[in-house]
């Protein structure tokens, strides 16, 4: 039997989440979609609205994630899946380019995702299936594109952050009251 799921996307609004928004739409899970454009999650919601929550925010924005908790416990207590496919790209179109577009760039594709995950953190230990936390990369870390730069960067030091927030979480999950629990009723 397939378990329906919680999951939570980020950066469903266009792109890799759009469109893994869809197929988990189409199979039937609930799903809470993130992104920037009211409209395209709008669309999406249309899509199953008893099952599609549409949750608009900019991870560009400094504050972002002091209400997201409290706006994500308005739809579930718990995630099982948390896809976090946001990300922006900016292309360098001269040589010496200023470090503000670099910091824009790893503002949003590293430390957002990172806080993102952060805040998943409570709702999937609330998981009764096996919880899981995926990030979307690209290729751009791995096979530069001309003017793509800071994306590159990027990509490289969120495959490294992935790396390290996942050995953290590891241990903070290891070291929970709910996982050493639930080793002792499946022993």
């Amino acid at each position: 039997m397939h378990s329906k799921k919680t999951i939570w996307i980020t950066g469903a609004s266009s792109g890799i989440g759009q469109g893994l928004a869809q197929a988990f739409i189409e199979q039937g899970h609930f799903v809470i979609v993130s992104g920037r454009n009211r409209q395209a999650l709008s669309e999406l919601e249309t899509m199953a609205p008893q099952r599609v929550r549409p949750l608009e925010f900019d991870l560009s924005e400094q504050d972002f994630s002091l209400a997201l908790p409290a706006r994500l416990r308005e739809h579930t207590d718990t995630i099982d899946m948390v896809i976090l496919a946001a990300g922006v790209c900016e292309y360098v179109d001269r040589p010496n380019c200023g470090l503000d577009l670099y910091r824009r760039v790893m503002e949003v594709n590293f430390f957002a995702q990172v806080e993102c995950a952060r805040i998943a953190l409570s709702f999937l230990r609330n998981s009764e299936l096996r919880p899981q936390i995926v990030g979307v990369g690209s290729l751009a870390a791995h096979l530069p594109f001309p003017g793509q730069k800071p994306m590159v960067r990027q990509r490289r030091h969120l495959n490294i952050g992935w790396t390290l927030c996942a050995s953290i979480w590891f241990q903070q999950i290891l070291m929970s009251p709910w996982y050493r629990q639930a080793l002792l009723i499946h022993r």
